[in-house]
């Protein structure tokens, strides 16, 4: 593609954007803000490459993010601008358009994540700690349906034999290390109260080669003698959430 046409093809996009900001500021003001490709604010127009619209929505604003082909990078809510904060829910997409990831902020805190797989189906959900910690158990349970685990899940020989194990068998995939390519899988497995393991999955994915090898140690993991959850006294089923970490 010579630059001319390049050029060409950028300057169709910023005028369709333009369009697009034009039409909605009719039905309502919309204040748009240019970034240049570091995501800093810019109004040089040669810098310019991400796109952001403000649209007041009730005691609220709508923030959007474009990408530079215009499909939506970020939609989300802020309470206010100036200091900004976000309160609401935050969707991230591809630039294909699809999504891949959601936040729900609560005064500028992050309360819960979501991710999603190429597909659009939901493969992790995480509700934050620091977020439950500002919770009481009433509304943990009613806002949540979280009730309070007096202990959690634990391996056979505790946090330092869980540690050994994972050290003895993880190994980094060669191909993958060749590459350079680093990322971090969050394995599940599911403890029930006899202290059985019944079910291991991969609750967040990295790569496919990290997944890969995250599972299998995930899949070596004992199947019995774990120290079930429990609660008010009671062995409970439960999960056992654990990040495996590559890094070179």
């Amino acid at each position: 593609m010579t630059k001319s046409i390049k050029k060409a093809k950028e300057a169709v996009i910023v005028v369709l954007l333009a369009i697009a900001v034009s039409a909605a500021a009719n039905a309502q003001q919309v204040d748009s803000v240019w970034f240049d490709k570091s995501w800093k604010e810019t109004s040089d127009l040669q810098q310019r490459v991400y796109l952001r619209t403000i649209k007041p929505v009730d005691k609220a604003f709508e923030v959007t993010d474009y990408y530079p082909n215009g499909k939506v990078q970020m939609l989300g809510y802020f309470a206010s601008m100036k200091p900004e904060n976000r309160h609401g829910e935050f969707k991230y997409y591809s630039e294909a358009g699809t999504l891949t990831s959601k936040n729900i902020w609560v005064n500028n805190m992050v309360a819960e994540t979501f991710t999603y797989d190429e597909s659009g189906k939901q493969t992790l959900h995480v509700i934050k700690k620091e977020y439950l910690a500002t919770l009481s158990a009433q509304e943990k349970l009613e806002k949540h349906g979280i009730k309070e685990i007096e202990k959690h899940p634990e391996f056979p020989g505790g946090n330092s034999s869980f540690s050994a194990f994972l050290t003895k068998n993880l190994k980094y995939p060669p191909a993958a290390l060749k590459d350079s390519i680093q990322g971090r899988v969050i394995v599940v497995a599911t403890i029930n109260e006899k202290g059985q393991l019944t079910n291991v999955r991969v609750a967040q994915k990295a790569h496919p080669l990290l997944d890969e090898e995250a599972l299998r140690v995930a899949n070596l993991l004992p199947k019995k003698k774990w120290s079930p959850a429990q609660n008010k006294g009671k062995n409970i089923t439960a999960d056992f959430a654990f990040p495996v970490m590559f890094k070179q």
